[in-house]
């Protein structure tokens, strides 16, 4: 599983499976390892899900300190989705380089969601760039 460490290309990042996604998006919120996101804490532990109809996340992670278990995407616009990382990752790429933006029905067609879930997507993608700008 090999992923471009600095500035992927669109066509490389259409291609990521959810497994690569989760590894780039760990990389780059968590550079020094994983931290709690409710205590701060680092050096968390490795659990993985034995069944596999529970939940589509196999792997997480599980403070030592506060015992909670913690994702990637927590505290993330990706948190709460039931929506694959890797089609997050095909919106996100053209709504942040392209000059004019992207519509919904845009990232509908490309990306093969409903238009609900690519307005839902859009929203969230939006409003996270709106904190970054602020």
């Amino acid at each position: 599983m090999t992923v471009e460490k600095r500035n992927p290309s669109f066509s490389t990042v259409l291609r990521w499976t959810d497994k690569q996604c989760r590894a780039y998006l760990e990389r780059a919120r968590w550079p020094d390892g994983p931290i709690c996101p409710r205590c701060e804490t680092s050096n968390p532990y490795r659990i993985t899900r034995k069944t596999r109809t529970k939940n589509k996340v196999a792997s997480l992670y599980k403070c030592r300190k506060c015992r909670r278990q913690f994702s990637v995407t927590v505290g993330t616009i990706f948190e709460g989705s039931k929506i694959p990382l890797s089609k997050w990752f095909a919106a996100i790429y053209p709504m942040c380089t392209f000059k004019r933006g992207v519509s919904a029905q845009q990232v509908h067609i490309q990306s093969r969601v409903t238009y609900k879930s690519a307005w839902f997507m859009c929203q969230r993608i939006r409003e996270a760039a709106g904190e970054v700008i602020d």
